[in-house]
């Protein structure tokens, strides 16, 4: 499992889609597995593996699962937020040891779902939680609400029992990409050196972040070789080429439209959108 994990981490979906056996459900390690192997095709597009409502109805894990993929995929958004709550409240009875992996597919939705203070609730913010993806979660989170200070607290305090983990280790290349201080010579460079020394620095989830710490420093030619070497199917890596092809004054219109096939809400696309209205708005004014 320990090897699924990694592959999710560094990006490399199809090395976990390839490394389960999404028909196996018996054990609660092949319920788990499945949770990675259907977030990797989510994240490539890839049509979902089907689970039997019995199987869903008998296992929390699958339960969750499925109502986070059901709002992932815009089928049943309210209805979904509804079972991971009642999801989560059963969870509290009970002693699980993926706790922490249920809560982030649950606080993933809240938080895409605009409930930023149940999504903390549920990650356990404030509160020394000492689960990886959780925390890994909640440094995400609070950088994009710009709160970098509770950011770092998050990270600091996670450096004191798994200083040597991947994820916390990336945590400090956000926080530098993001701006925050970490240690005196932090920046958008040192973030940069952190990522060239991980291990696995090939693997597509590396190579994605150190296109952003080029960008960061306006070396865009750079960037762009990093994302060559990257699927466009994956929505960041989409996200950013657009960015960089803009910057290199490439035409961008087939990627965006691409990216609006996969995901119309995404940031990028609507703040696009809105800059259209906005300037269609006040064409208006001079006709």
């Amino acid at each position: 499992m320990e090897d699924i994990k990694q592959f999710y981490f560094e990006g490399s979906h199809e090395q976990v889609i390839d490394s389960v056996d999404s028909s196996a459900l018996d054990t609660l390690q092949d319920r788990i597995n499945l949770i990675y192997s259907v977030r990797s095709h989510i994240a490539l597009q890839k049509t979902l593996p089907y689970i039997h409502p019995e199987a869903i109805e008998s296992h929390i894990e699958l339960r969750v699962l499925d109502a986070y993929t059901n709002y992932i995929t815009a089928k049943e958004q309210t209805e979904s937020l509804d079972i991971l709550r009642d999801c989560l409240i059963e969870l509290e009875s009970e002693e699980h040891p993926f706790k922490g992996l249920l809560s982030v597919l649950a606080a993933s939705v809240f938080w895409q779902g605009g409930e930023i203070e149940e999504a903390l609730s549920t990650l356990g913010a404030g509160q020394g939680v000492k689960d990886v993806e959780c925390v890994a979660l909640l440094i995400q989170i609070y950088i994009t609400m710009n709160r970098l200070d509770l950011a770092k607290n998050e990270y600091q305090h996670a450096r004191t029992w798994a200083d040597d983990n991947y994820l916390i280790q990336l945590s400090e290349a956000w926080l530098g990409l993001a701006g925050a201080s970490t240690s005196a010579n932090i920046g958008y460079e040192h973030a940069y050196y952190i990522l060239e020394e991980l291990p696995d620095r090939e693997k597509p989830y590396n190579k994605l972040l150190r296109a952003i710490a080029h960008a960061a420093l306006s070396h865009f030619d750079e960037a762009q070789v990093e994302l060559d070497a990257l699927s466009l199917d994956d929505e960041n890596t989409l996200t950013n080429t657009i960015v960089i092809s803009t910057h290199l004054n490439k035409d961008t219109k087939t990627l965006i439209d691409k990216l609006r096939s996969i995901n119309s809400n995404n940031p990028l696309i609507k703040g696009l959108d809105a800059k259209s209205n906005e300037f269609d708005s006040l064409s208006k004014q001079f006709m």
